[in-house]
């Protein structure tokens, strides 16, 4: 700088900066390990004489916007830098300036896009701290750090979009799920329907055994055909939908929604059912993984129900109960139940199993916040229940 070319007022406001430059300085640097400045990987420090609006500031962050040194003001005020900033960024970044020079928030902390000098964008990490106010509390002097953390931002950039490319693959599969659904549900109900009629009829004539024991084969393959479809796309659902947040529920017409799925299985053992959910009553939970959950409890009541037996479902203070009085579980099960050691069983009317597992059931409970309770009981059956 030509101080030649300076008045006395000018060469005496930069003398005063200068000293206040000097002054700082020197207490930062002996204080240096006590600021909470020191995180490793910086670009460098910065000062801010507020009133003469003088920055001081490491180099590399000009010249990695692609300036050269004479490119570089001497007595560079705030606006160099933050005209540089993009739109968006431009009044949170000042706002947050104006919040901890009036005291309103005890750091300057913010992330935002400065443009460099061939057009692209590089984010910084800024940081800074009014270290010396006068007696009325206005800001003289701020000291900071700042960090590029574009390569980061990059990395974060390429997770997004890699996240919302697996998020629609996602949905697509789900689509083809619902799609080979609802292709196999009309043929697989009509053998489901005749099937039942065959049963039906050869209950009151006299038909080969050899005869009722294919039908019965053929009732229950296209019955299990169907409820392991509708497994596979509660399944993806769920998975899918865990991050969702959770919603609202009428408790009442979600559960008979539910039970309509298994009205075959029900007429089958002749099983006689109560609901007992007071009316309007709602309940928030992740739609998918309680459906998936009241499914596969509710499947297991039945499958392991005695003919002409009990099922309950109820709510009270919270709970949601599933509760049967089939044959019920010793001990040992209990404690195997939601385990990947449990060995598969057949029902009570030699029905396989076709879920997706408890083990997997209880995975998908524990992420949604449900707590699940199973009390069981030999020959006196199972109760389950769910706090919502």
């Amino acid at each position: 700088m030509d101080y030649s070319k300076l008045s006395k007022d000018e060469l005496l406001r930069e003398l005063l900066s200068r000293d206040r430059f000097i002054e700082i300085y020197e207490e930062e640097k002996e204080k240096e390990l006590d600021l909470a400045f020191a995180w490793t990987g910086n670009l460098g420090h910065w000062y801010w004489d507020v009133q003469a609006n003088i920055v001081k500031f490491n180099k590399k962050k000009a010249t990695a916007l692609g300036y050269s040194d004479d490119e570089i003001p001497d007595n560079v005020g705030f606006q160099w830098f933050t005209e540089k900033l993009h739109p968006d960024d431009y009044e949170y970044v000042m706002q947050n300036m104006r919040d901890h020079l009036y005291n309103n928030s005890a750091m300057y902390e913010v992330e935002y896009r400065i443009k460099a000098k061939n057009g692209d964008w590089k984010w910084y990490h800024d940081r800074g701290k009014v270290t010396r106010r006068t007696d009325k509390g206005e800001p003289i002097f701020l000291a900071g750090i700042v960090f590029d953390i574009t390569e980061k931002k990059e990395v974060e950039l390429k997770q997004n979009k890699l996240i919302e490319m697996l998020s629609e693959q996602m949905k697509l599969q789900e689509n083809i799920y619902s799609v080979i659904f609802h292709d196999l549900a009309n043929p697989l109900n009509s053998v489901i329907g005749f099937a039942r009629i065959l049963k039906d009829e050869m209950e009151h004539n006299d038909c080969d055994d050899t005869v009722k024991r294919f039908v019965d084969i053929m009732y229950q393959s296209s019955t299990n055909a169907i409820n392991i479809t509708k497994t596979l796309i509660n399944w993806t659902k769920a998975k899918r939908d865990l991050g969702v947040d959770r919603q609202a529920l009428d408790l009442n017409s979600f559960i008979f929604d539910i039970l309509e799925e298994f009205d075959l299985q029900i007429k089958e053992k002749n099983l006689t059912g109560s609901v007992l959910i007071p009316q309007n009553t709602k309940v928030v939970a992740n739609a998918a993984i309680l459906r998936i959950a009241v499914r596969n409890f509710l499947s297991n009541s039945i499958k392991y129900s005695n003919q002409n037996g009990e099922l309950r479902i109820a709510y009270t203070g919270s709970k949601l109960l599933i509760e049967d009085k089939g044959i019920g579980m010793g001990q040992e099960q209990l404690e195997k139940l939601f385990k990947s050691v449990m060995s598969p069983t057949f029902g009570t009317a030699n029905e396989k199993g076709h879920g997706i597992g408890l083990m997997l059931v209880k995975e998908l409970l524990d992420q949604a916040n449900i707590a699940v309770n199973v009390t069981s009981t030999p020959d006196f059956g199972t109760k389950i229940e769910l706090s919502l």
